[in-house]
């Protein structure tokens, strides 16, 4: 009686053994179909690092605020976002500030980030027209204080 047990155990351990090697090659094969779907997806969207039009008004908010919060993470990254226009004239030096201002889920809170448009136009759009800007993130200092904003940015949507 306990050589049967014994057989049927060691049987069973070499089954089990020979079941996880045929489950390892399915994993290692699904694994590279993904790898090779990943791949391509990453080269369709090489342009843009950071596509914020893909996220939830909650997850844009909270992105722009890391950004603003953490800007050294980001710096030279492309990033594409979408969300109100707003213009502002500074009076006292005459520079004009172009934003993209983006509202969370309640819309009880903003963030917003400034951009430059690549051939430095000046943007006619009426204030909170919806648009869609795509740019290098990068920051700059004006006196003592560090401000982040899209370079070279380019409106590619207008509604």
């Amino acid at each position: 009686m306990k050589k049967i047990i014994a057989i049927m155990l060691v049987l069973v351990l070499a089954l089990s053994f020979v079941a996880c090697s045929k489950n390892s090659d399915k994993n290692e094969n699904s694994n590279s179909k993904f790898t090779t779907k990943m791949t391509e997806t990453t080269t369709e969207a090489k342009s843009v690092d950071l596509d914020l039009t893909e996220l939830s008004s909650t997850l844009i908010y909270s992105e722009v605020y890391n950004m603003l919060i953490t800007p050294d993470d980001y710096k030279g990254k492309i990033i594409k976002m979408k969300g109100q226009f707003n213009q502002y004239t500074d009076e006292q030096t005459g520079k004009t500030y172009n934003a993209v201002i983006i509202p969370d889920a309640t819309a009880c809170c903003q963030q917003g980030l400034e951009f430059e448009l690549s051939d430095k136009t000046n943007p006619n759009f009426e204030q909170g027209a919806e648009i869609t800007v795509v740019g290098t993130f990068d920051t700059y200092s004006e006196g003592e204080l560090l401000y982040c904003h899209l370079k070279n940015a380019k409106i590619i949507n207008e509604q």
